[in-house]
Order: structure tokens, then sequence, then C-alpha cells
């Protein structure tokens, strides 16, 4: 709530937010990845870093995966009935959660696979492409 002189009611000013990176540009500058039909173009000279993101989202969600695994045995908290379909309810939503965040490490790393191939066979042609120009400038 604020005051008429502009001031917040009860308290401190909030924080000042961050700076938003403009639209359509990530934080930094950098070009955004985008999509063309089913695949996804990344600049070569920031593909490295893109998989340094996915190597880091994988790390991230394997260990929320192995912290969460007391969500598979949730125990009652009672002997009644209620308790008994809460301990059911919560084991399955956490049987399910931990299932979702398996998928999408499985996801992750095979974009990581798929990313590091397409790389290297960028680096290869690179390559080639190079030695054949070295070849007919002889």
């Amino acid at each position: 709530m604020t005051a008429q002189d502009g001031h917040r009611l009860g308290g401190a000013d909030p924080k000042p937010q961050a700076q938003q990176a403009p639209p359509g540009q990530p934080p930094g500058g950098a070009p955004l990845p985008h999509a063309s039909g089913k695949k996804l173009y990344v600049d070569p000279a920031e593909a490295g870093q893109a998989l340094a993101y996915l190597d880091q989202a994988v790390s991230k969600l394997q260990e929320s995966y192995d912290h969460s695994s007391a969500l598979d045995h949730i125990q009652k908290p009672g002997n009644e009935n209620p308790s008994d379909g809460f301990a059911k309810v919560a084991s399955d939503v956490g049987k399910q959660k931990r299932a979702e965040i398996l998928q999408d490490i499985n996801g992750l790393r095979a974009m990581y696979q798929e990313l590091k191939a397409t790389l290297d066979n960028h680096h290869e042609t690179e390559h080639a492409n190079a030695d054949n120009l070295r070849r007919m400038q002889r």
C-alpha cells in the first residue's frame, strides 16, 4: 500500500528489480538460439557454453532426484483413515514427481549428446575444409 506521497506504508521500499535484457535477447547480449521446425540453431561459438549449461542442469536435476528419495516412502502421520489416504496420495505424487525429474534428466542428456555430436561433426568439417584449402593453395 502506498501513501499519497508515493512511499510505501508499513515498511521500506521494495528492493529494486534486476535489470531485464531487452525482449528477444538473453542477458549478456548473446544471440538467442532459434528453432526451425524440429531443429534448433545454436551458434557453434556458443555451443560450448550451451553444453556447459546442459551439463549443469543435468547435475542439478540429478541432485534433486537423489535428495527426493524420501518422496517414494511417505509414512502416514497417524493410525486413522485420513492418514492412510494422505500417505497414499503423497507417496503417489512423490513417485510421479521423481519420474518427471528422471524424464527431464534423460531428455537433457539426450540433448547434450546430440549437441556434442553435432559440434564434433562441425569441427571435423571445418578441419577438413581448412585442409582442402591448404592443399589447393600449394
